[in-house]
């Protein structure tokens, strides 16, 4: 990590962190390639204010190096001057775009944030083992389609390692609803619990969709736990959901465990299964990682898994990567 602070910044300290890494991968889908993947770089910064008060922000964007546009179908579409200038490789552009980004205002009251951010999946908190694939968990068949969303939220003070939390989302999106449909705005309401102390760490959330003008509305409940047992730690998460806005996504089971090997590696799995609503719909997979760190910063992964995906063969792959955090 690297702080910085100059005039602009008087009273605070901005950060500059981010991971990048570099790999091989193959699957028998047809991924295969040496690549740079999940690279991204984070600003955050905090200020005291006085009076027990704090305010921070963090923005982060996502790195892929620069994309060729003549081989990818959605930036060729984007760009038809350069595909029909058949330049080939050489057709090259940035490949750079924007991820979470939120302002909070912190006291004894608690802490309140704001901004834009993806949707996640709290069951997926009890993966541990740092399996990394070139078709991962996160994709909508398997963990549930994540959504881009506007975010106010309130956390309360920690009390004996117990937290809570209310939270409101808002989304305009394809994975809702048709974006030009202004009245066709989904709404997220979550409340949420957490307890961390010692060995233990869990929580608990509660998510109400609402889309206005359509029925697709839905629940969903989310929870996780881990616990270190000094020789190995495991982890442990469920999904459950109703609604038309999880039409196929039933219920899912997340069971993780990774262990120390030596002072500088470690071994672990991950296993994830998600119910169907009918017949035939139902996926899952499992992965198998090793991470050996150089430092404390750096490490290599190997990990290896296969999917078993919703109306969709069983896809086996493989990554190594040399993974560089700063």
């Amino acid at each position: 990590m690297a702080a910085f602070s100059g005039a602009a910044f008087a009273q605070s300290a901005v950060t500059l962190g981010g991971t990048y890494n570099f790999g091989v991968q193959k699957s028998n889908t047809g991924v295969k390639s040496a690549d740079f993947f999940d690279a991204k770089v984070n600003f955050s910064g905090a200020e005291d204010l006085g009076g027990g008060l704090k305010a921070s922000f963090s923005t982060e964007m996502q790195l892929g190096g620069r994309a060729d546009t003549t081989t990818n179908a959605a930036e060729a579409a984007a760009d038809a001057t350069v595909v029909a200038a058949a330049i080939g490789n050489q057709s090259k552009k940035s490949n750079v775009w924007a991820r979470n980004a939120t302002v909070s205002l912190a006291g004894g009251f608690g802490t309140l944030t704001g901004g834009r951010v993806e949707g996640a999946n709290l069951a997926q908190s009890a993966q541990l083992a740092g399996a990394s694939l070139a078709n991962g968990f996160d994709q909508a068949s398997l963990a549930g389609a994540n959504t881009n969303f506007n975010l106010v939220s309130y956390t309360s003070p920690a009390f004996n390692g117990f937290t809570v939390g209310v939270s409101q989302s808002k989304a305009l999106n394809s994975v809702f609803a048709t974006a030009a449909d202004a009245t066709n705005e989904t709404t997220v309401t979550a409340v949420s619990a957490s307890y961390a102390a010692g060995p233990l760490a869990a929580g608990f959330v509660n998510k109400s969709v609402n889309t206005a003008g359509t029925s697709a509305d839905g629940k969903k409940n989310e929870m996780f736990a881990t616990y270190d047992l000094g020789v190995a730690k495991v982890g442990l998460g469920y999904a459950k959901n109703s609604g038309a806005a999880y039409a196929g996504q039933k219920a899912q089971v997340i069971a993780s465990v990774v262990a120390p090997v030596a002072a500088n590696f470690t071994l672990g799995a991950d296993y994830i299964n998600r119910d169907g609503a009918t017949a035939g719909t139902d996926s899952k997979g499992y992965a198998v990682a090793a991470n050996y760190m150089l430092s404390k910063r750096t490490k290599i992964n190997a990990t290896m898994g296969k999917l078993t995906l919703a109306g969709v063969a069983g896809q086996s792959q493989y990554r190594v990567g040399l993974f560089h955090n700063f």
